[in-house]
């Protein structure tokens, strides 16, 4: 039996590869423009529920005109109410959100846009994306937030989405789109950190990062569904260090961070703090480094009260939320993903360890297997990725996380480890 004691949230909020050399970003304002409004969700927006009946929406237009309503969701799972049509997009642009809510129930509100594109537009890369999320208050909350649109996107459709049981009053839920937009001119450059077991490939464009690990000859791709940074530069320091600066496109964040190898061991070090000259306001949440895509055969590996461990192609929750923090979460800061193997000397993975787990998370959530689509299967597969929260509204202190990559062992060499 396995158990998930997770926070439930829609889905990774970030998406798709994305690549390009910025202009100057900061402040808490992604580009210093004016806005206007392209979208606005109301109680007569349509909505969805995913168990049906537990979802009543109340439209209540007040003296201010304000397009409020009240959301009752009886249910446990997800529900949404979305703008009735899909904006098309171009890479670079920028968006703000903003909605006010007033929640009350053990439920949790989230706003975002859902990101499609691929070569027929269809292709959802993130259903949540770009958005706040809100548990209950005891007063009225405003969730604003701002976005870049990543490579590889043609469409967003705003969306009010939640789960769990809860009362939401929610106005002035508006999107607007930015009079100005990024060149993206991308830094094709990759570059290459190696010891004896280790090669790692940092490619600039969008700051990510491939593992070959020598030992086991098995390539560790970062996962481009979910990649939404825009490089900006990089430079090697020496043969097993680089220094990168880039710009989270969900949060629109500036980062300034370093790739340390270590020089004899399988593992390097990953260090982010927000550029010292400019605002640091973090009003949503950052996701790097990327995901490594599992392999069919593979299993996670979570230290939730004794430890759980289940395949890759497990039924489990869309998407899992576990802090490192607190009770309710982690009991330790690390995730790892190993070869399902009965013998543990040919079980060879990973562990990544969080090492400032204060404000921060692991997201557990599914990811497409190409290979997999390839060979007629709709089987995806699980992955695990670091997610870094606002200390008292920004970014604050410079966070790290440590990854080991194993040649045998499995669970246990992540336990002794």
């Amino acid at each position: 039996m396995y158990l998930f004691h997770f926070v439930q949230r829609c889905c990774f909020p970030l998406s798709i590869l994305l690549g390009g050399c910025l202009i100057l970003l900061g402040g808490t304002s992604l580009l210093a423009a004016e806005y206007t409004t392209v979208a606005t969700i109301t109680g007569q927006s349509p909505a969805w529920a995913r168990e049906a009946g537990t979802l009543s929406v109340i439209p209540e237009m007040d003296a201010a005109e304000t397009n409020a309503a009240v959301v009752q969701h009886t249910g446990s799972q997800d529900w949404t109410i979305r703008f009735p049509r899909r904006i098309a997009v171009q890479p670079g642009e920028s968006y703000r959100l903003h909605c006010e809510v007033f929640v009350q129930g053990e439920g949790v509100v989230d706003t975002g846009v859902t990101l499609r594109g691929g070569t027929d537009g269809e292709e959802v890369k993130s259903w949540i994306y770009g958005g706040r999320s809100q548990r209950e208050s005891s007063v009225w909350q405003t969730l604003d937030s701002e976005f870049l649109v990543p490579r590889g996107a043609t469409s967003i459709e705003p969306r009010l989405t939640g789960s769990g049981p809860a009362t939401i009053q929610f106005r002035n839920y508006t999107i607007a789109r930015s009079s100005e937009s990024l060149a993206l001119d991308a830094d094709e450059r990759v570059l290459t950190l190696e010891n004896e077991a280790l090669q790692l490939e940092f490619s600039v464009k969008d700051a990510a990062l491939t593992v070959h690990d020598r030992r086991t000859a098995r390539i560790w791709r970062p996962r481009a569904a979910f990649t939404s940074g825009f490089g900006i530069s990089a430079q090697k320091l020496s043969e097993q260090s680089l220094t990168f600066e880039m710009v989270e496109s969900g949060s629109g964040l500036r980062i300034e961070g370093t790739i340390a190898l270590d020089a004899a061991r399988p593992e390097y070090l990953v260090s982010l703090r927000p550029e010292a000259s400019l605002d640091t306001k973090l009003e949503g949440v950052v996701n790097y480094p990327y995901p490594l895509a599992s392999e069919a055969g593979d299993r996670v590996i979570l230290p939730m009260n004794e430890g759980i461990s289940f395949p890759v192609e497990e039924e489990a929750p869309n998407a899992g939320w576990l802090h490192t923090y607190g009770g309710h979460g982690l009991c330790m800061a690390f995730f790892g993903v190993v070869k399902d193997e009965i013998n543990s000397t040919h079980s060879s993975g990973y562990m990544a360890i969080l090492e400032t787990p204060d404000d921060a998370a692991v997201l557990t959530n599914r990811i497409h297997l190409e290979s997999a689509k390839a060979a007629g299967s709709p089987q995806d597969l699980l992955c695990c990725a670091p997610q870094w929260v606002s200390q008292n509204g920004t970014f604050g202190y410079e966070r790290k996380i440590r990854y080991i990559f194993l040649d045998a062992g499995g669970y246990v060499a992540i336990c002794k480890r």
